[in-house]
C-alpha cells in the first residue's frame, strides 16, 4: 500500500506463436514478471498446441504450460521448461538468430539458420 492506496504495477502482456515442422501453438494468458533488480525476466504462459493432420495418430492435439526465463537488456539466449497436458514435460534453451518477425512458417525461419543442419 502507498499512502491508503494499493500500488499498480505497469500492465504487460505478450503473445507467442511456435512453429515446427509438426505443429503449431499458440500462446494464451501469458504473464510477463521481473523481479526488481534481479536483471531477469520470466514469461509464463498456457497453449495449445496443433499438429498438422499427418501428425495427429502419434501426436495428438493437448495444452500445456511453459515457462521461460531471459536475462539482460538484448538477450542472446533463453533457458525454460514445459508441461503438458499428455503428461510430459521437459527443458528447452533458445538461441537468438535475429530479431525479425517476418518468418511466416518453420521452413522461413529454419532457412534463416546458418548453423542448421537437415536430418
Amino acid at each position: 500500500m502507498v499512502r491508503g492506496r494499493a500500488a499498480s504495477a505497469p500492465c504487460r502482456s505478450a503473445h507467442a506463436t511456435l512453429r515446427t515442422k509438426e505443429s503449431t501453438s499458440r500462446s494464451s494468458n501469458a504473464t510477463i514478471g521481473a523481479p526488481e533488480n534481479s536483471g531477469t525476466a520470466e514469461i509464463g504462459f498456457l497453449y495449445d498446441n496443433t499438429p498438422r493432420v499427418e501428425h495427429q495418430p502419434r501426436s495428438p492435439r493437448h495444452e500445456g504450460a511453459c515457462r521461460i526465463a531471459v536475462t539482460g537488456l538484448q538477450p542472446k539466449a533463453a533457458a525454460g521448461h514445459y508441461y503438458t497436458s499428455r503428461f510430459t514435460a521437459g527443458d528447452m534453451d533458445f538461441t537468438l538468430l535475429n530479431r525479425s518477425t517476418d518468418y511466416g512458417t518453420f521452413a522461413e525461419a529454419q532457412a534463416a539458420d546458418p548453423g542448421h543442419t537437415s536430418n
